[in-house]
């Protein structure tokens, strides 16, 4: 059961998206300026938390071996993904970022396989990043 604490704050983190959607889809740009533009910066924040909480967890690790390199090194890739997503802005943006949010989701994957993670957290991030990949999609018609 995915403790009540942890869906709340979680699914708090998906209003911004919807939020943003919804003013980019009213045209209501007195707000904010550029939803879309937004909508990317959140996102790379976004993923730029979450790259930071696989980070944490392989350090935690107490076991150091050459996998350490690989481990550390994908746990790199969503903040990564997620400045590429503002540096090419527009469709190209999303779609990476889009693959941003599913990559960090296999990572969490393959981590929940190793144990290394609790059960709950899978299933809330998989729940959040579908809601979060579906916002994004209806985003870019």
């Amino acid at each position: 059961m995915i403790p009540t604490s942890a869906l709340v704050f979680g699914s708090s983190g998906v209003l911004p998206f919807v939020l943003l959607t919804l003013l980019n889809f009213s045209n209501i740009n007195f707000l904010i300026p550029n939803p879309m533009f937004a909508i990317l910066a959140y996102g790379a924040t976004i993923l730029s938390f979450i790259g930071g909480i696989q980070w944490g967890i392989i350090i935690h690790k107490t076991k150091i071996d050459r996998n350490l390199w690989i481990e550390l090194g994908t746990s790199i890739f969503p903040p990564l993904l997620g400045w590429s997503s503002l540096l090419a802005s527009g469709l190209t943006g999303y779609i990476i970022l889009i693959c941003g949010f599913l990559f960090a989701l296999f990572v969490d994957h393959k981590m929940a396989n190793l144990n290394l993670i609790p059960t709950w957290y899978f299933r809330l991030r998989f729940f959040l990043t579908l809601m979060v990949v579906a916002v994004l999609i209806i985003n870019l018609f």
